[in-house]
């Protein structure tokens, strides 16, 4: 390269390379159903980790046990289960760019992550600082969650924080008897190395009388290996403090319902009756656990109905229901989120039977909330169903319409038959979401039938089919899975078209950009895929020497990421961080200009720094 002009010197250091960073707020969704902030879940794999670098930039640690993500296969289009295997926490320094989509999804990124959007029916990434107001964004429409398999145990862990007791199958006492052992002495042994926090003398007295707080029961099924299972069942009533008996909710699926139905009409113990049938179905629910509601009727305003104290307090444990000021502070529990989909889809159904609308105007199905938290929670937890919303800001509510208001009806549902009538109708005649429903194929399709070694017309395809190919419409997701159809109705290999896979992941537009500043941002590493869902869209944390390097054609872009080509040494592979410094030469073509581009890629310690810059200099 003779024209000095055309060199470029570039210096990289470990907090540009690795540091494709989101804001501490921002939430990633974990295989298990359940949603965390960055900041949180760096903190919680910190406690698990081993420490693999720390200085003043940056602090990292390997992950020891697994946290499994959701995560985008590109190559298949499908998301997948992957471990974090390392966590990062960098002092920032740079402005953020906040990304919200069309949807009201929106993510908080350093000005170089790059997103994933879909171009030509190709998956490419696209820098946040290069982004633009209608850049179609790849985000989540399902994420399957393996949930339900420890919820019991959460739901019982929680209860025991409180004054809860409990009483016990026959088989249960007996059981627990049997295992503390025939003799005084070793009785009390056994109950002060299960640290129970009742006396001696008490806690036989409340065994006697099948009266038992639940943290000491809860205590003891761990010290003698009985299952948060087989406990949960055979706990037969619980109170709270002194109020009276209620039968331990064995059917869940009416304690989720009537859940929904007070975070959707309820206020402290009381629940607003709305509709004649859901009286009917909140009486029905607590004569199941034993008691009935108090009434109270006032003159010209809607008829109340009362659970008890005990009700209340479940409540507030296991759903995080709030005493005061339901309205602005309701959310998703983290024992809602760690629940089967069955349960959740009772919860979401009960609270959608007092809250939520069918909008023949809008063909949408919408609830409106206070909360922006649970506006929030409930467009995360809606993708387990196939459902992306879309969230108004301006007056709080939330809308499912097109293709995901017919997984709305077929998984959620309505119990109210009135509702559940348009509900249906609504989904029957929904031709997509103009919003959350597109597919922005671009030049993709012409490209695609050209390839075929034998000549496909487009009349063949579909009678207006010429439409979606020469770019004057973008196909809903229905239309696209009816040309897809098509071409494989040929004979012709579809394998690129299918990784479009419109069953799990969605085309969203970029709505708005704006500026933010967080002084601390995080990265997860993550196997193979090397990108998360945070905030329902898809995040990726590609390394920036590899993505020099894979756009001047030294690798393939679908190596980058994975083959952390400057990090030479096993240890750096292993760790997935610099610890050398290491460089190279490439070249790029801008234009009809040739460029030399010499990287040197740094651990980025402060010390190094001085060097970076005169090298960069020289």
């Amino acid at each position: 390269m003779k024209n000095q002009a055309n060199i470029r010197n570039i210096g990289i250091v470990a907090h540009i390379d690795h540091g494709k960073c989101i804001g501490p707020d921002e939430r990633l969704v974990l295989y298990n159903g359940e949603s965390i902030k960055a900041k949180d879940l760096f903190e919680e794999l910190k406690t698990n980790g081993v420490l693999a670098a720390k200085d003043e930039e940056k602090e990292v640690y390997e992950i020891t046990s697994p946290h499994f993500v959701f995560s985008l296969n590109k190559e298949t289009g499908k998301m997948e289960k992957k471990p974090v295997t390392h966590a990062w926490k960098f002092n920032n320094k740079t402005e953020m760019k906040n990304v919200r989509l069309r949807n009201g999804f929106s993510v908080c990124t350093t000005p170089e992550h790059g997103f994933l959007a879909l171009k030509d029916l190709k998956f490419e990434f696209i820098e946040a600082k290069d982004l633009s107001k209608g850049s179609a964004i790849v985000s989540a429409r399902k994420l399957s969650a393996s949930s339900g398999e420890n919820f019991k145990e959460q739901i019982l862990e929680k209860l025991s924080q409180k004054q809860f007791y409990v009483s016990l199958s026959k088989e249960m006492k007996e059981k627990i008897n049997e295992n503390l052992g025939k003799s005084k002495e070793k009785k009390k042994i056994t109950l002060q190395n299960c640290s129970i926090s009742t006396k001696f003398s008490t806690f036989y007295f409340g065994l006697r009388k099948n009266r038992l707080l639940l943290n000491d029961v809860f205590s003891l099924s761990k010290y003698f290996k009985i299952s948060p299972n087989e406990l949960f069942e055979n706990i037969e009533t619980i109170n709270f403090g002194c109020g009276r008996k209620n039968i331990f909710p064995k059917n869940l699926e009416n304690f989720y319902y009537l859940a929904g139905l007070f975070v959707g009409d309820g206020s402290e113990r009381r629940f607003v009756v709305g509709k004649p049938y859901l009286e009917k179905r909140f009486v029905e629910i607590c004569n199941a656990f034993g008691f009935n509601p108090k009434e109270k009727i006032v003159p010209g305003k809607t008829k109340e109905l009362y659970a008890n104290k005990t009700i209340l307090e479940l409540l507030n444990s296991i759903f995080d229901y709030t005493k005061k000021m339901k309205s602005h502070n309701v959310r998703i529990s983290k024992i809602l989120e760690s629940s089967p989909d069955t349960l959740v889809a009772c919860f979401l159904r009960g609270y959608f039977d007092c809250d939520g609308t069918v909008e023949k105007g809008r063909n949408a199905i919408s609830i409106t909330s206070a909360s922006t938290q649970m506006l929030k929670d409930l467009q995360i937890t809606l993708l387990r169903f196939g459902c992306i919303s879309i969230v108004n800001k301006n007056d709080n509510t939330l809308y499912i319409s097109g293709v995901s208001a017919k997984h709305f009806v077929n998984h959620i549902g309505f119990e109210i038959e009135e509702k559940m009538s348009k509900a249906t109708n609504l989904a029957q005649k929904s031709t997509g979401s103009q919003v959350c429903d597109l597919v922005p194929i671009g030049n993709g399709l012409n490209s695609f039938r050209n390839m075929q070694k034998n000549f496909v017309s487009m009349t063949s395809i579909g009678h207006h089919y010429y439409k979606y190919e020469n770019g004057q419409y973008s196909p809903t997701v229905t239309t696209f899975a009816q040309i897809v159809g098509s071409f494989k109705q040929k004979g012709i290999e579809i394998k690129a078209l299918e990784k479009i896979n419109t069953e799990e992941l969605a085309f969203v537009e970029v709505e708005e950009i704006s500026n933010e500043y967080f002084k601390e941002v995080y990265d997860f590493t993550v196997a193979d895929n090397h990108n998360f869902i945070a905030n329902g869209v898809v995040v990726h944390n590609t390394t920036m020497t590899d993505s020099l390097v894979a756009a001047s054609g030294l690798m393939s872009e679908a190596l980058a990421g994975k083959q952390l080509v400057m990090d030479f040494e096993d240890q750096e592979q292993a760790r997935g961080i610099t610890i050398n410094a290491a460089n190279i030469s490439i070249t790029q073509k801008i234009g009809d200009q040739e460029y030399l581009i010499n990287i040197i890629d740094t651990p980025g310690h402060v010390d190094f720094g001085g060097e970076v810059l005169r090298n960069e200099g020289s």
